[in-house]
Order: structure tokens, then C-alpha cells, then sequence
């Protein structure tokens, strides 16, 4: 039996590239030479990207060095899905000259990965071809590469991928699609930099069959064209429509916050924040696999697998706040958990399993931007120690939290109808804590309040700053399905003798067929029980993870991390694009935790500024 192989160490300027031996018989063993040649002056090569799979499902490969003649052969041991790769690339005749991660670096050395991660980008920016392999074919796969066929290669264009779509005899196809694009390769964050290094060809494979890149491309382009059709065809599956025309190929567009004409140098921070839902076999990748691409590639410094991972997370965090002179960064929480016992201004990237609960959205997300510390610099400085890593941070506090409603939280294996339940039963309960905290709402200003609420509870305007129409429109929503549909008290969080008929009244459903005096907008069509439904589907996704809450002095509206506590402080820090939770480690202390951004109706767009003067503080943030 061969044993196992052995790597001779990489001069500096070297790689490793592998040349895969013919086979006619799809079944033979896998043979390859491994030779290291000068980076610079490497002979020409393809590239594969793919997923490693499951590591504890293993196959032998017979491997030699390129100048070992009368050495005995040698195995290496690699996953079941990367030797079905190989087998599917292999060539009947000639060599296949390729460049494999986990054939080409060796895995077991620290040193040589953190160099050669270092230089992904150029390796795949030199290679000459890339092959994509998204796994083994099944009658699921080929059901959905007929229907890629279908779509790129007729001369139809829009009306001929209509009429696919609206043929009932291809929703099998449809759902197929929608399967391959949730295979595991899409949400692998090494290959986002894989397929985006220069412009070679790359193909895409899957078992025997294949398509261009950019075909496949076309396809999502295509059926984005048809999304009324396609979303009403699927109205009861909105994830559906919507990972057909953003999954797949879309799904690794560099970053969704940057201009299209940005998109070959889009910053770090922007990059974690469009593929932190990605995975990573190593939670340091999470930060490493993007910086190739990133406007920080030169200035991040080398890449370290010897470093741990909270200490990666922790140099990512003060790079940002560096590089961009902004402390959006600090945020970002994605995970609920800690487990890595990170400074509270500092992400946790690892991607951890979340289902059944959703990710938190974050008011990052929101266009155009919040500025609510204008457009000043932040202050900032770094301490560290043995024991800890600070930042302090200059600002100013705002208000404090007074009355809060009770949290809320969603789960995606809840059913429609008691997720709708839940959200009507919380949004009346907050907004029994907003008119008490008020003191009662006097009929002349019960619009303006009810704008002011229902714009805080979805988190601010998502469209415009100037349109408070739909915010009315998303008030009457709730008062529309909780006076029409008698619904149980199915919020665990609220009080246990609150039902639908002692939580605080909604006011009566009446259509608000006519703008505000304040708009300028054309009224709105009557909407549809429809309509309706999906306006508080929407509002619970905004309202996940988060409660209500009124300040104790100034009785603004926030929408609030789920941590908040009565007495935390509402700061806005200079610098930073959003209001924050701060909480005191003691009375009259500067040293505080940070529990998260919070929404603070009147104070996102820099109007709290002016109050600054006189109130400035430095806030040691633990």
C-alpha cells in the first residue's frame, strides 16, 4: 500500500500546480503529479472551485512529485465530492495542468496556508480557465439545466421566458432550479473570490452537464425581467421567486452596497456585510477569503492561521474603523450567541446555523443611508491588554430608555398564520406602551402618531425620506387584520392573561384614502386583504429580534436591540451612521458595553447634532 504524502516545503515566489493524468475508464484511480514552479513564470493552468464537502467522507489518490522518478508512488486522502470533480475533468488523452487548494497547499502547515491564501486572488486572476463544480447530477439537476437550456437558448428573450414560467407544466423545473442554486457551493465563501479574479472563462459543472458562467448569469437576468409573473405564480413562496432571480450566480456578486461601476474594488466592510451569511470550514476565512478582494488587499497586512479566532475578528474591527474613519462596523451583531468572548464593539463573523430562528436586519441595510451623527469624524482610540481590548469612543447621550414593550422574536418553522398572530398581538401591545408613555393621543394628532409608530417599527423609511404615506398605509394594515381576523394571543413574551380582547386597542380600521397634508403624493389604491397580509409580514422581519421602546425625558419612538434594559443610554457617537445602545458598567462610569444600534425616530438624519455642545463625553466601550 502507498503511504501517505509527504509535501517538500515552497522556496519563496513558488506554488504548487498539479497535473492531472488521462483516463478513458471513468472509474480508474486518480493519478496526478504535484511539481512547484516560480509563481511569475508558472506554465499555464486551469483552476477549480468547489466545495471540500463532507471532510469525513474520504477517497485515495495516487500522487507523486514531477521529479520523483524511482520514488515510490504516494496517496493523498481527499473528500468524496473533490474526487467526483476530478473524475468529471479528467482528460481521456494529454494532461490537465490545475491548480487544486487542497492538492496544491498543504493543509497541515499553518505558515504555508497563511502565505498562499495571501495570493488566491492572483493565482485565479492567472489561471486560464476556471471549472465550477457544484456536485453530482441527480434527475432534480437535470430537470433544472433543461430549463437553463430553454431560457439562454432560444431567441425569444422576454416573451419566451414568460411563457415558460407561465406554463404550469414547467413548475417542476422551476422548483428544480430553485434546488440547485440552495446546493452547498453557493454558500462557500472562498469561491466568491474564485469566480470574481479576472475575466477567463468559467464553466460550470454539474455531473455530466455544463453551462457557461455567463449563461447562467443570463438565466437569473432573464427571470428578473418576468418577476411580477413569477412572484404572483409563486405568491405563497416569496423565498422562491426571490432565490431564482438573487440566488446562484447573483448570490456572489462581490458586494450589494457598492455602485456597479465599484464593483472591482469594493471595501472590506462592505464585503463582510454582503456574504455574512456565507460558510467557511475555518472561521478565520470569514475575514481572510474577502480581503484578496477587497480595497484592503494591500494595506490588511499578511493573512495569520496562526492566530486565533477572536483575535482575527478583533484586528478586522479596528481595520475598518481605520481605513473607513467611520464606526459602522461595531454595529454588526449576527449571531446571538457569544462564544468567542469578542469586545461587545467588535462582529462575530462566524456564520453559525440560525434556522429556525431568522437573522436580525439591520438598519445597514437601508437606502439611502441614516447619517445621524451628520457627517462628522469619528474620535476614537484602541487599548490593549492582556485582559481586555477597549475602544473609546466620543459622543453624547441622547435620552434614556424608559418604557419598553416586549420582545419579539420570529421562527421560520412557525406557520403563516401564528407568525401573523404573533406580530398583530406584539405591534398592539408596543403600541399600547407608545400612547401610554404620551400620556393618551388627542384625536387631532392621532395620525402624525400613528406615522411616527409605524415608521419606528419597521425601522425607519425604506424608500425615501420624504414619503409618510406607506408608513399610514402599514398602520392600517395591523388595524385592518386585527379587527377582521380574531386571532389568540400567541406572543410568549407578552403578559399571560393578555389576549386580542385586553391587549390595547388598535383605533378602528378606517382606509386612508388621501395623503397626509404634509405630502405631496397621489392617494393610494384601496389595497387588497392580500396587501394587507404582506405589509405585517414585512413589519415582522423588521421587528425580529428587537422591542419597542420610549425614552424616559424626550418620549421619542426606538426600535431597540432585544437586550435593551430600562436606564440604558441612547448615544449617538460621532462618526457613526446610527444611534447605539450603550449600558454603564456603573453609575457615573464611562465604561460601558455596547448593546446595539437602535433606531430613534427624529434622530436619524443628524438632528440631534446640534445639541451636542456642552454634552460631549468619551465612552470606554468594553
Amino acid at each position: 500500500m502507498a503511504s501517505s504524502y509527504q509535501y517538500p516545503a515552497l522556496n519563496p515566489g513558488e506554488i504548487r500546480i498539479a497535473e492531472l493524468l488521462p483516463s478513458t475508464n471513468p472509474q480508474s484511480p486518480i493519478h496526478c503529479l504535484i511539481k512547484p514552479v516560480l509563481f511569475t513564470t508558472s506554465p499555464p493552468y486551469s483552476a477549480l472551485s468547489y466545495t471540500w464537502g463532507d471532510t469525513t467522507k474520504r477517497k485515495p489518490i495516487t500522487v507523486e512529485n514531477a521529479d520523483s522518478e524511482g520514488i515510490p508512488l504516494r496517496q493523498i486522502s481527499i473528500t468524496s465530492n473533490l474526487d467526483s470533480a476530478l473524475r468529471r475533468i479528467r482528460p481521456e488523452t494529454g494532461t490537465l495542468t490545475i491548480w487544486i487548494d487542497f492538492l496544491c497547499i498543504d493543509q497541515g502547515n499553518l505558515v504555508e496556508r497563511s502565505q498562499q491564501a495571501g495570493i488566491m486572488r492572483e493565482v485565479y486572476q492567472r489561471a486560464t480557465a476556471v471549472y465550477v463544480w457544484l456536485g453530482e447530477a441527480d434527475e432534480s439537476s437535470a430537470r433544472a439545466w433543461r430549463l437553463m437550456e430553454d431560457i439562454v437558448g432560444g431567441d425569444g428573450g422576454f416573451r419566451e421566458t414568460l411563457m415558460i414560467v407561465e406554463d404550469p407544466e414547467r413548475r417542476d423545473d422551476i422548483n428544480a432550479l430553485h434546488t440547485l442554486f440552495r446546493r452547498p457551493y453557493w454558500t462557500r465563501i472562498w469561491v466568491i473570490q474564485e469566480v470574481n479574479s479576472g475575466g477567463k472563462a468559467v464553466t460550470v459543472y454539474c455531473g455530466p452537464q455544463k453551462i457557461l458562467w455567463t449563461d447562467l448569469d443570463l438565466v437569473c437576468d432573464r427571470l428578473r425581467e418576468v418577476n411580477k409573473v413569477l412572484t404572483a405564480i409563486n405568491s405563497n413562496d416569496a423565498t422562491l421567486s426571490n432565490a431564482l432571480m438573487n440566488g446562484g450566480p447573483k448570490k456572489l456578486t462581490l458586494s450589494t452596497y457598492s455602485a456597479p461601476e465599484n464593483q472591482n474594488n469594493p471595501s472590506l466592510f462592505e464585503l463582510l456585510l454582503t456574504h455574512q451569511a456565507k460558510d467557511s470550514s475555518d472561521e478565520k476565512d470569514k475575514v481572510y477569503a474577502l480581503v484578496g478582494i477587497s480595497s484592503s488587499a494591500a494595506s490588511f497586512g499578511p493573512l495569520d492561521y496562526t492566530a486565533s479566532t477572536p483575535s482575527t475578528f478583533i484586528r478586522a474591527a479596528k481595520h475598518i474603523i481605520t481605513t473607513t474613519n467611520k464606526l459602522d462596523v461595531i454595529c454588526l451583531r449576527q449571531n446571538d450567541d457569544s462564544i468567542y468572548d469578542l469586545p461587545s464593539w467588535t462582529p462575530d463573523w462566524h456564520c453559525r446555523v440560525s434556522y429556525p430562528n431568522h437573522r436580525k436586519m439591520g438598519l445597514h441595510i437601508r437606502q439611502p443611508r441614516f447619517t445621524a451623527s451628520g457627517s462628522s469624524s469619528p474620535i476614537y482610540s484602541f487599548s490593549e491588554t492582556e485582559n481586555e481590548n477597549t475602544l473609546t469612543v466620543r459622543g453624547y447621550v441622547v435620552d434614556v430608555i424608559g418604557d419598553l414593550g416586549v420582545p419579539f422574536r420570529i421562527r421560520g418553522d412557525e406557520r403563516k398564520s401564528i407568525k401573523t398572530a404573533r406580530t398583530i398581538e406584539t405591534f398592539k401591545e408596543w403600541w399600547g406602551v407608545f400612547t401610554s408613555a404620551r400620556g393618551g393621543t388627542a384625536d387631532s394628532e392621532l395620525k402624525l402618531d400613528q406615522l411616527e409608530f409605524s415608521t419606528t417599527v419597521y425601522g425607519g423609511e425604506w424608500s425615501s425620506f420624504t414619503e409618510p404615506l406607506p408608513h399610514i398605509r402599514r398602520f392600517e394594515a395591523f388595524c385592518k387584520i386585527a379587527q377582521t381576523s380574531p386571532f389568540p394571543n400567541a406572543n410568549p413574551d407578552l403578559p399571560p392573561n393578555t389576549t386580542s380582547t385586553t391587549s390595547p386597542d388598535l383605533p378602528p380600521w378606517k382606509p386612508f384614502t388621501h395623503p397626509p397634508k404634509t405630502s405631496s403624493s397621489t392617494p393610494l389604491a384601496p389595497a387588497t386583504e392580500r396587501d394587507y397580509l404582506a405589509m405585517v409580514s414585512s413589519a415582522s422581519l423588521r421587528m425580529h429580534w428587537k422591542r419597542f421602546a420610549v425614552t424616559s425625558q424626550r418620549k421619542m419612538a426606538c426600535l431597540a436591540p432585544l437586550e435593551t434594559a430600562k436606564g440604558d443610554l441612547i448615544v449617538v457617537l460621532f462618526g457613526c451612521s446610527f444611534p447605539v445602545v450603550l449600558r454603564r458598567k456603573e453609575r457615573g462610569s464611562g465604561r460601558c458595553v455596547l448593546i446595539g444600534e437602535v433606531y430613534v425616530f427624529g434622530a436619524m438624519k443628524g438632528e440631534m447634532m446640534e445639541e451636542r455642545r456642552g454634552r460631549e463625553e468619551d465612552f470606554v466601550i468594553e
